[in-house]
């Protein structure tokens, strides 16, 4: 589940990217993104933060898409 987790985590630092990009050369955003994935645990570790209190061996950096779907960006 960390492999999958951290795939995330590197989208999400590529869809960012893409949106600075497009902001940059003008471009409106029309919505919030949305990041597709079908691997259960990344996605309940992405949204439950209780879940996350079994998983600490998973690295804090790829913890930035977890904080991107609690501000609600992707």
């Amino acid at each position: 589940m960390e492999a999958e987790y951290k795939e995330l985590a590197d989208g999400t630092a590529e869809v960012i990217w893409l949106q600075y990009l497009s902001t940059d050369l003008h471009i409106p955003s029309i919505s919030t993104p949305i990041i597709w994935y079908d691997n259960l645990g990344a996605t309940y570790l992405s949204v439950n933060p209780v879940f996350h209190a079994c998983k600490k061996h998973v690295k804090v950096d790829y913890h930035f898409f977890r904080d991107r779907v609690v501000k609600k960006e992707i």
